[in-house]
């Protein structure tokens, strides 16, 4: 680890040069021509569907020392909770079977990038400053189309999704984008008569949106079995409509799609928001969100979380009975 951190640091090789030909790479040897259909009717792939999809994700090490870039106590989604550690923003690129890391970049919390003097200890040019996580992923996207990577669709996590500014960004580019989005964020079903402060007329929440608001009260949902690469095919049921997002506090002319999904088996409810067009069948929309499992490896979460209650229960009686203790999960 040491030599490749030492050849990273010291040794003189241009990143974006071969960053630019890895994109290049992936156009020319893995990605459909424009218009191109490789697979028939009779065999038909719901990822492939999808064209070429845009992973936007990031990664969270705990760290702790004063050699560490870009280390501070946030979130950690590798732990789950408030950590000293640094996250890297990442963008990958599905289509179909294909699966490829195409961008990777760390992001500088704000107070880290105010002290340079640490930033050159650690050999942080003074050419990387603070941006939020959000505008990184946009860079990461212009610069894969810049060279040759046309995204059908573009899929993140609701720490994206809850960032409006971000939307925008991606409308801008021209992209068709889903994501989570969190249960608090803001839109309107409906416009209201005229400007008031009070409650009836004000944003609704996603989550009193998809209980309450026009037309989505009035639809008891449809089941989606979704089959995922990371987790056992679910069934969901999902439910939409369209709704106006807010930009510097006034709702935007254009529709989005919000749309709720409640795993049937857990419990677990997801909120989407989408710039898909009108016509979009709700089950290529969900297709698209889920696809993100896609892109992560098998049991990560699970094995950090351990073995599951019943199999940690099974553990204490074996143990009590002076038996050794069987594999936990990810053995």
């Amino acid at each position: 680890m040491r030599t490749l951190q030492e050849f990273l640091t010291f040794h003189a090789w241009d990143q974006d040069v071969r960053r630019d030909r890895l994109h290049r790479r992936i156009v020319d040897r893995h990605l459909p021509a424009p218009g191109q259909v490789n697979r028939t009717p009779r065999q038909p792939d719901p990822l492939e569907a999808l064209g070429v999809v845009g992973l936007v994700d990031e990664t969270s090490t705990v760290k702790k020392g004063i050699k560490t870039p870009g280390d501070q106590r946030q979130y950690c989604g590798a732990v789950g909770k408030i950590e000293n550690c640094l996250v890297t923003v990442h963008l990958g690129c599905l289509h179909g079977d294909f699966k490829c890391l195409i961008e990777s970049d760390l992001y500088l919390p704000e107070n880290r990038s105010n002290d340079r003097a640490r930033c050159r200890d650690v050999h942080i040019p003074d050419s990387l400053v603070y941006r939020p996580k959000w505008r990184i992923s946009l860079e990461q996207i212009r610069r894969a189309m810049g060279n040759g990577i046309r995204f059908d669709w573009i899929v993140f996590d609701e720490g994206y999704g809850g960032k409006p500014p971000y939307l925008f960004g991606l409308d801008r580019l021209g992209l068709h984008w889903i994501g989570e989005v969190p249960k608090n964020f803001l839109c309107r079903l409906t416009l209201p008569a005229y400007q008031s402060g009070q409650a009836p007329f004000a944003p609704k929440r996603a989550d009193n949106a998809a209980c309450g608001g026009k037309p989505l009260r009035k639809h008891k949902g449809r089941q989606f079995r979704l089959k995922q690469q990371t987790e056992a095919p679910a069934t969901w049921l999902a439910k939409a409509g369209r709704a106006r997002l807010l930009c510097d506090g006034r709702p935007t002319e254009r529709k989005y799609w919000l749309i709720v999904a409640k795993n049937e088996k857990t419990g677990a409810v997801k909120y989407f928001g989408s710039n898909a067009p009108r016509k979009t069948a709700l089950k290529h929309l969900l297709r698209a969100a889920f696809s993100r499992g896609a892109s992560r490896t098998a049991g990560n979460r699970d094995e950090r979380a351990g073995p599951p209650n019943s199999q940690r229960l099974a553990q204490k009686k074996r143990l009590a009975r002076g038996r050794k203790p069987g594999p936990t999960r990810g053995q």
